[in-house]
């Protein structure tokens, strides 16, 4: 069984697929986190980098002016 993503020429991935019917290349999107406390972690972790990238925004923001 061959891969079932596309190229960019519109041909087919010539790569041996996979169980879920992608390559290892091509292996689909992720389903996320499934438990409560995934959720949580990743929520925190996308905090702290919104956190982080305003302060930083910021800071340029202040030297530009």
């Amino acid at each position: 069984m061959k891969c079932e993503a596309r190229t960019r020429a519109g041909g087919a991935c010539q790569a041996p697929a996979a169980p879920n019917g992608r390559c290892k290349l091509h292996g689909g999107r992720s389903t996320g986190p499934l438990t409560e406390e995934g959720r949580a972690r990743i929520s925190s972790a996308q905090r702290l980098r919104w956190r982080l990238w305003r302060e930083r925004n910021t800071q340029r923001a202040r030297l530009a002016s």
